[in-house]
């Protein structure tokens, strides 16, 4: 069984809670961010992942979606920013 949380803040209160009742080890939990805390707490084995990005790939896809739509210009359905899995083993 696992929780996903949509930012790293969220999982490592969730993770805590989880390791609190002592179902860690049945339960995984991933966040979204890459924050220092949750890489830590990766580290330590009490958070399972985190889904890390760049923030200023998404900043840059944000302006650009603005200077389109400051031109008057159709703005893409869908943006894509890079990011990748951090588990145990990449720390």
């Amino acid at each position: 069984m696992g929780i996903f949380c949509v930012n790293d803040a969220m999982a490592l209160s969730t993770a805590l809670k989880v390791k609190e009742a002592g179902k860690d080890q049945d339960i995984k939990v991933v966040g979204v961010d890459g924050i220092d805390e949750a890489l830590a707490a990766i580290k330590e084995g009490w958070l399972s992942a985190t889904v890390a990005f760049s923030p200023s790939e998404v900043a840059k896809g944000i302006l650009d979606c603005a200077s389109l739509l400051l031109r008057g210009e159709k703005v893409p359905s869908n943006i894509n920013v890079s990011s990748h899995l951090v588990t145990k083993r990449d720390i």
